[in-house]
């Protein structure tokens, strides 16, 4: 199972709907995700961006999928999903590269 940070920017249509009738959109998007098989860990709201950003757990397959029906409901102008690494996987990568590292020849 992977990690992402997943990011959107809310449509013009969407404030419109969110200022008339406010409502929860976390619980919005927490059921959506799990309705794919992604779970939602952590939820936020990004001033600089106008959207929202979330850390969510899932494949790669279930988060494409999370974001083009997200593109498609005409609430967001942008979706992007970046897988990121703990910091216990980070490690393991730095180290399986210090193994490797001294071993590639460039093409030079």
């Amino acid at each position: 199972m992977a990690t992402f940070l997943c990011q959107a920017q809310y449509s013009a249509a969407a404030f419109k709907g969110m200022v008339t009738k406010p409502s929860d959109r976390q619980a919005a998007a927490s059921a959506l995700l799990a309705s794919m098989g992604l779970k939602l860990t952590s939820f936020y709201y990004v001033t600089g961006t106008s959207g929202i950003a979330g850390i969510v757990e899932g494949t790669i397959e279930q988060a494409a999928a999370a974001g083009m029906a997200i593109c498609a409901s005409g609430g967001f102008n942008t979706f992007e999903s970046t897988e990121v690494l703990s910091n216990e996987q980070m490690n393991r990568s730095m180290k399986n590269a210090a193994e490797v590292a001294g071993k590639y020849q460039a093409p030079n």
